[in-house]
């Protein structure tokens, strides 16, 4: 699926030689026979939108939504396996899978469950493997979604793209409750809101990122998932 390589891209953190390939992005998107006209036309807007932001803006938005909120992590082992030693095991069993792929991290401080290089690696597979890795981080990829719903993210539409790939039905009531059971939401008006409390606690060595972490590590219960990473079971399905 070529769109699963553009959501990749479109999920890095937003560099200049991004925001150079705009044109480039849409005309491949006018290209992708797995989208719907409907999906074209929201990928294409949000190309559009997000695009034009200027880049330290969106540098910004991304930090604040990704990397400083940790229930909207691109980790995707995070929302699999929390902090235990089992997330160890999959990250390396998810390597082999990339090396027998012939991917390689871009850079090696790379996670390898950092969700953009999973899309890279589906999207680089047989186009007959394709569906059961994507249907293996559905639910993941719903309460991501439903979480920047939350959030009133405009990300948000890329993970109901995502979702709607994967052809695959989830515990519904089940992520809804969980999500509207989570007190913290960082919309924009509350991450302004955090920007200025940290200007009053400065002076007494606190920062802003430690502040939004240590709140979410108070309220964030990490739930468990399961993702096969067996492929001969999943072929055999």
């Amino acid at each position: 699926m070529k769109s699963l390589m553009i959501i990749s891209c479109l999920l890095e953190h937003p560099t200049k030689e991004i925001w150079q390939a705009k044109d480039e992005l849409l005309t491949e998107v006018a290209t992708c026979d797995e989208l719907s006209v409907e999906q074209k036309h929201q990928l294409m807007s949000f190309i559009q939108t997000y695009l034009s932001m200027p880049l330290l803006e969106a540098q910004s938005l991304y930090c604040e939504t990704f990397d400083l909120g940790q229930v909207t992590s691109l980790l995707i082992f995070e929302h699999v396996h929390g902090d235990s030693r089992e997330r160890g095991q999959a990250m390396v069993e998810l390597m082999n899978h990339y090396q027998q792929a012939g991917l390689m991290l871009h850079d090696q401080k790379q996670l390898p469950d950092y969700l953009p290089l999973f899309l890279e690696f589906i999207a680089q597979l047989p186009v007959d493997k394709q569906p059961s890795w994507l249907h293996g981080i559905a639910t993941v990829i719903r309460l991501l979604e439903m979480r920047l719903e939350k959030k009133e993210s405009i990300y948000q539409s890329l993970f109901t793209l995502l979702f709607a790939l994967s052809a695959t039905q989830v515990d519904e009531p089940t992520l809804q409750q969980q999500v509207a059971q989570e007190e913290v939401s960082y919309t924009p008006q509350m991450l302004d809101k955090i920007w200025q409390e940290e200007q009053i606690l400065f002076q007494a060595g606190s920062s802003c990122q430690d502040n939004i972490a240590a709140k979410n590590r108070n309220y964030m219960q990490a739930p468990v998932y399961y993702i096969d990473m067996d492929e001969d079971k999943r072929s055999r399905a």
